[in-house]
Order: C-alpha cells, then structure tokens, then sequence
C-alpha cells in the first residue's frame, strides 16, 4: 500500500542562516552600537571642529593685539587693487598673496608700532605658545617707538620664560638679513651669477641677535645725534601762514644756516606774496599699498595762478629772478615739520614755493630741498591738510595730487 504526502508539505523546508539568527538575536544591539558609532563620530568632528575654531580665535587674537591681522585675519590695504584684476587673469590670487605675505614682513615695524599694549602684555603673562610671540611683539613694539630700555627689559623676559622657543634657542644660522659680498669689478665673472654671494651666517639666537641690535642702535645714535632731534630754528621773527578751512601754521627760519633764503622769505611773507594762493600738491603715501614705509608725506603752495577758485586754471609758472637763490646747505634733515622749499632743474632754489612735511622725509627728500625752517605752531594743521581728500580718485590712489579743499592761504604775517 502506498502511503502519499499530505497536501501543504510537498517539497524541502529552509532552516535560517546563522547570520539570519545572529541579526534576529542581537539587532538591537548592533543598530545602537552603529547610532552609537554616528554619534561618536559626529562628536569627534564637532570636537575637532570647535579645537580648530578656538585655536584660530586665539591667534587671530594674538594678531589682532599685535597689528598684524592684515593679510591674515583681513585682507590688506592692496585687495582693493587685485580683486579688479583677478576676473581679468586668476593668476593676480598669486601675486595678491605674495604682496601681502611682502607687506607684512617690510611693514612689521610700522605695524606693530601701533600694537595695543594692554592686549599683548595679558597674552604674554598666559603660558600657551601666544605668550612667547606676545613678548616678542612687545619688545619689537618698544624698539619701533624707540623705548630701547623697555624692549631690552621684554626681551630679557622672554629669554627667562621660555629658554626652549625657537626664538631663544642657539642655532648655527637663525634667521637673519645678510649683506651681499661686494666683488671687485677685476674678480667679477663675465656671466650673470644664479645667486649672489652673502656674507656668512652668524650664530646666535633671535634674542640674543636683538639685544645686539638695540645695543648698536643706541651707539650709533650717541655718535650722531643730528639725525635724531631736529635743531631748533635761531630766527627772533616768526612767519605766520593762516589756511583757510584748517587753521594757523606758525614757522621759525634757521636764519644762521640759510641766511640768504631767511632774508627772502620774511620779505615775501611782509609783502603777503602768498595771500590768496592755495596748496596745489599734496604727496602722502598711496592707498593701492601699504609695504612701502619710504613714502613723502607734505603739501606744497607757492604757485599764484592758484588764485584762482577753478582748479583746472592752476599752472606752474616762472619765477621771478629774485626768488631764485644758489642753494645754501642748511645742514637739516627732513624731520617731521620742516619747512623747505623746491628746487628747479637747474639746480636753482625756488624760494617762494613753500614745502611743509608732517611726517619724517629724510629716506626720500634729503638733499632734493633746501631746508629753510621748522614749524613752530600747527604741525597737527600741517597733518590735516596732508591727511585731507584728494580731488580725484586717481589722485587717492596714487597718493599725489590737488586737494578737495584748496585750503586758501587768508593771511601772511611776520610776528
């Protein structure tokens, strides 16, 4: 007798895999263990990501107090000038950050001239790797203003404290300026050399190479200080010169030195030569950069067509003979608020055409003008004509040019 399947179970039945099992048994524990490894992840980024955005705060800061966010934290004065070019030809990024990267080195010293104190000096009493950079800034900052003591003193302290930072440590050639060696025209090859040859390095540390540098400052102005202070002007009498729209200038001639040009001009300012005129130039450093410090910084008057309100009337002119001297060599540098005037391309002096400088001009103007005085009264009126807005954009960028307001010259007097 034949025995048949029941209906329903004809066929073979399949057991579950093992992994079938395994994820049966334990899914809950692998899906909290993958939330649980999202979460860890997700935890790690966001840790790493507040890490990295408190390190950049902190040394954001660090340059912040020492004036030198520009280029880092900002752009810098010269973006303005690239970002027109780049659409033009991407490859100005490149040269926009080379620029800036230069800036920053060749303008450290004027930079962090103006560093806040208070910032620096709580970010180097801390003990993170700000506080070394900190105490550097200061001392720069010091020797920029020429506070010598106080940059010794700061560096002094930094040696002590961090005797291990690489501006400390000795090394057989810490970074430094060394000067070309100079071959004599017979040893000079007839081929360009790829790289010059520099004296050797000196070691040392960073430290110890600004101590050095302190010291030799203070030498050398010991030896010469008639680069250092201005001398006083010797005349009993005082030219007095009132700007419309700016206020009083009051100037003293060094009659002793420059007699002839005295003479002249107290004889100009009694016949009120310049009442009416206005300031034609104003020279300051441009606005398309910021890493060249060598800059004039003055404003010129002494043409009488600029007695004209239009400025588009105002030319340069001859002079009369009698307010063209041989030059006298005063002797006097530049300082900040002398007062001189052109000279012709003849070598002649221009007696009448009046320079004021409101800032030091030595590096670019000794020995192109005669030196004839010194402000007396006003030198902040003398800054805010130089600082005052140009009559045009070209002339904002390019620093030179007539002034928006012509600052009439109302008065002349001899006091």
């Amino acid at each position: 007798m034949t025995q048949n399947a029941a209906p329903g179970l004809a066929g073979s039945i399949d057991a579950p895999s093992r992994l079938e099992l395994f994820w049966e048994k334990n899914k809950r524990l692998v899906n909290g263990g993958l939330i649980a490894a999202v979460i860890a992840i997700g935890a790690h980024y966001a840790w790493k990501y507040k890490v990295d955005r408190d390190r950049a705060e902190a040394w954001t800061a660090l340059a912040i107090a020492a004036n030198l966010d520009e280029g880092y934290a900002k752009p810098s004065e010269m973006w303005d000038t690239f970002k027109e070019l780049i659409p033009q030809n991407p490859g100005y990024v490149g040269g926009y950050y080379y620029t800036a990267q230069t800036s920053l080195v060749a303008g450290f010293a004027e930079q962090v001239k103006a560093a806040d104190d208070a910032k620096l000096r709580v970010l180097a009493s801390g003990d993170d790797g700000r506080a070394p950079l900190a105490l550097w800034a200061l001392s720069n900052r010091a020797i920029a203003r020429e506070e010598f003591d106080v940059a010794v003193a700061g560096l002094a302290e930094l040696q002590k404290r961090f005797p291990e930072h690489f501006l400390c440590k000795e090394s057989s050639f810490p970074v430094q300026w060394r000067p070309e060696i100079k071959l004599a025209e017979e040893s000079k090859p007839d081929v360009r050399r790829k790289k010059p040859e520099l004296e050797p390095a000196r070691p040392g540390s960073l430290v110890a190479m600004r101590v050095q540098q302190v010291e030799a400052e203070r030498e050398f102005r010991a030896s010469h200080p008639e680069y250092y202070t201005a001398p006083l002007a010797d005349s009993s009498e005082t030219i007095v010169v009132e700007f419309e729209g700016a206020g009083v200038v009051k100037f003293k001639l060094f009659s002793t030195r420059v007699p002839k040009h005295a003479e002249r001009l107290l004889a100009l300012a009694r016949e009120s030569w310049w009442v009416g005129q206005r300031v034609h130039l104003v020279e300051r450093a441009p606005s398309s950069q910021s890493f060249n410090d060598s800059t004039p910084n003055h404003f010129v008057f002494g043409w009488p067509s600029t007695k004209e309100a239009e400025n588009s009337k105002w030319k340069e002119e001859d002079l009369k003979p009698e307010n063209t001297l041989d030059v006298e060599d005063s002797g006097v540098s530049l300082f900040p608020g002398m007062v001189s005037v052109e000279l012709a391309k003849d070598g002649k002096s221009q007696v009448e055409r009046i320079v004021i400088n409101s800032e030091d001009e030595a590096a670019v103007a000794d020995g192109n003008r005669v030196v004839v005085g010194r402000v007396t009264e006003g030198i902040e009126i003398v800054r805010e004509i130089v600082s005052g807005e140009f009559a045009d954009d070209a002339s904002a960028k390019s620093g030179r040019g007539r002034p928006q307001n012509g600052y009439k010259i109302t008065a002349v007097r001899v006091e």
